[in-house]
């Protein structure tokens, strides 16, 4: 991502990489039938992905799609994928084959959802019909900023890095990004044991892929140096791998922390049975990913005084974002984990006179901040903008983190303090597990049980344009610390 330098927590897109030069097989195979009624159609995909040399990815695609009316339009990666635009040099996309299926004659390769993706549009008379093509990384050993993709790495036999949107060609259903990506697949995910190496961040039992979004946020490594931290919870483990060596207590540091930031969503978020791996590099600040996270190993920033509101705000996306988001609003997956990166970093050490003012800040100057609500569809494509007087990264991160804590301060003092906004979030979680939620559903779990109307806070705060002053955001925090949002109620 580009650098915003706006918060720890913020993401920030790594640099290029090649992955290794292994050969192995990841199969998608498709078994079930999710429950979203906002989204009936559900096609059926598998993949086959096997890795030929360092910088391609053989992708062999089986799409059944349960819309048989037209033809299919096929978005080919890299995608966005609510992150920023991923930059390939040239046509990364190579030996195009199509089974039982043509082309439409209004071909296509053109930009759909960011600067780089292509799509085409395929008839088929067969109920399935088949993919084959090469996903190129043009890898530039000096780091060319050229090439933008997930996660540098030592380019070794045994280590790789590789992330779903990247790989993965889909059907395009759904007017919106929001909406195509929590559209509901019935897919199921296996994974070969790979040549040499070991694969980290997904499990290696079968497991199902719920969405789109679940899809294009997997996230795996081949790597056999590894701190593994052991069993958590219900059985689920902690693993850390470093792309290069980082100080000697950092691994365990993110180990315990984790294990304090399950502990508190224990019972309030839905159970996570899935590993959970950690992949550090020396460039970005964090980004999540489905089962795993790749984090900052930037040297000279001790873990202790700048990481972990990261380690919290990626954790919660275990949650929060991938396996259960929101159709209608950008803002809510950052807005969220970055109220409760600071909330949960404070009770794992972080210093709160450090934490206070990066949320009671004012935002004035800002011309998104000013101009643009954090509804607004706009802001879903324009997060990490190029163009810093249309980038939407303040206002989601910022002010959705603000509005966060005030929304946690009404919900606090209309119930005594039994309810909070990180319980409510986890009743959210846990009602629409892997799926998604319309503003009106989220609306109403908010005011279950609270005696609240919150209609007014909608008005002013999420769809309303502008700063939110100081002096309210103090006021909110001074309640929500008496609360005990940084002392062991979040």
């Amino acid at each position: 991502m580009p650098a915003k330098n706006l918060l720890p927590e913020n993401f920030l897109r790594g640099r290029a990489f090649a992955p290794a030069a292994l050969a192995f097989l990841l199969l998608w195979s498709c078994s079930r039938q999710t429950q979203q009624a906002t989204t009936p159609i559900e096609p059926h995909l598998s993949y086959v992905l096997s890795i030929p040399s360092v910088d391609t990815i053989h992708v062999s695609a089986t799409v059944t799609p349960d819309d048989r009316r037209g033809p299919v339009q096929i978005l080919f990666p890299p995608f966005d994928a609510d992150n920023p635009v991923i930059t390939f040099r040239g046509n990364n996309i190579h030996n195009l084959k199509l089974t039982d299926a043509s082309i439409d004659d209004s071909l296509r390769m053109e930009p759909w959802l960011g600067d780089s993706v292509q799509s085409l549009l395929v008839n088929s008379a067969a109920a399935s019909f088949s993919i084959d093509y090469d996903v190129t990384f043009p890898y530039d050993p000096n780091g060319s900023p050229t090439l933008k993709t997930i996660l540098p790495g030592k380019y070794g036999a045994a280590e790789g890095y590789f992330q779903g949107n990247y790989v993965f060609c889909v059907p395009a259903y759904g007017a919106t990004k929001a909406l195509w990506w929590r559209r509901s697949i019935d897919c199921r995910v296996s994974l070969a044991k790979p040549v040499a190496g070991t694969v980290h961040g997904v499990p290696t039992q079968p497991f199902p892929c719920y969405t789109i979004y679940e899809l294009f946020f997997l996230q795996w490594a081949i790597s056999d140096r590894v701190t593994d931290c052991g069993s958590f919870g219900q059985g689920a483990s902690i693993v850390v791998l470093s792309a290069n060596e980082p100080p000697p207590d950092v691994p365990s540091l993110i180990c315990e922390d984790l294990t304090v930031i399950d502990s508190f969503c224990h019972g309030v978020f839905p159970q996570l049975l899935a590993p959970r791996t950690v992949i550090l590099q020396d460039s970005g600040d964090g980004m999540e990913g489905t089962f795993s996270f790749y984090m900052i190993n930037r040297q000279g920033n001790d873990y202790t005084s700048y990481s972990r509101p990261i380690t919290a705000h990626e954790g919660l996306h275990a949650w929060i974002g991938i396996r259960c988001g929101d159709l209608d609003d950008p803002w809510w997956k950052e807005g969220t984990a970055s109220y409760f990166g600071r909330v949960l970093g404070v009770n794992l050490g972080f210093p709160k006179d450090t934490v206070r003012p990066t949320i009671v800040k004012d935002l004035k100057g800002n011309p998104m901040i000013e101009q643009r609500a954090m509804s607004d569809p706009f802001v879903r494509d324009h997060l990490y903008d190029k163009d810093a007087n249309v980038n939407c990264a303040a206002l989601v991160y910022d002010k959705g983190g603000q509005t966060c804590m005030i929304l946690d301060k009404i919900i606090r003092g209309a119930t005594g303090n039994t309810a909070t906004l990180f319980s409510k979030t986890g009743e959210l979680c846990t009602r629409y597990d892997h799926t998604g939620f319309s503003r009106g559903q989220f609306k109403a779990l908010l005011e279950e049980n609270t005696g609240l109307d919150l209609t007014g806070f909608f008005a002013s705060y999420v769809d309303g344009v502008g700063v939110i002053d100081t002096a309210t955001l103090a006021s909110a925090w001074r309640f929500v610390d008496s609360c005990g949002a940084f002392n062991g109620k979040p």
